[in-house]
């Protein structure tokens, strides 16, 4: 049974970090997994992906933008971004918001938001 025992952290943004936890380098034919850390007041900026982005928080507070609705995010908020929507969120707690993401494919891009 495939598994990773860790995942190293990324710097994917300042004061943004991800892990991947599952991917086709795993052994995944249709599925990534991730977890994203986002320190107090950063932010991941606009952009969209071809499918859909399913995620859930662990533990902080985020304010998160798609396609043009605004949202408050708490531990335990769960949520689906359509594929192709652009979405962003920024941290808004006092402490780093952690949440673990979902996408239905194992080869995902992001597409900055024009």
């Amino acid at each position: 049974m495939p598994f990773r025992e860790t995942a190293e952290w990324t710097e994917s943004f300042p004061g943004v970090w991800h892990q991947i936890l599952v991917d086709r380098e795993l052994g995944a034919g249709a599925v990534t997994m991730g977890r994203v850390r986002i320190e107090p007041g950063s932010g991941i900026p606009p952009h969209s992906h071809a499918v859909e982005d399913a995620m859930v928080v662990l533990s902080g507070k985020a304010e998160f933008h798609v396609d043009g609705e605004v949202t408050e995010l708490v531990p335990g908020s769960a949520m689906l971004v359509p594929a192709n929507a652009v979405h962003w969120g920024t941290c808004i707690g006092e402490e780093p918001l952690e949440l673990v993401f979902t996408w239905p494919s194992v080869d995902v891009e992001r597409f900055a938001a024009k």
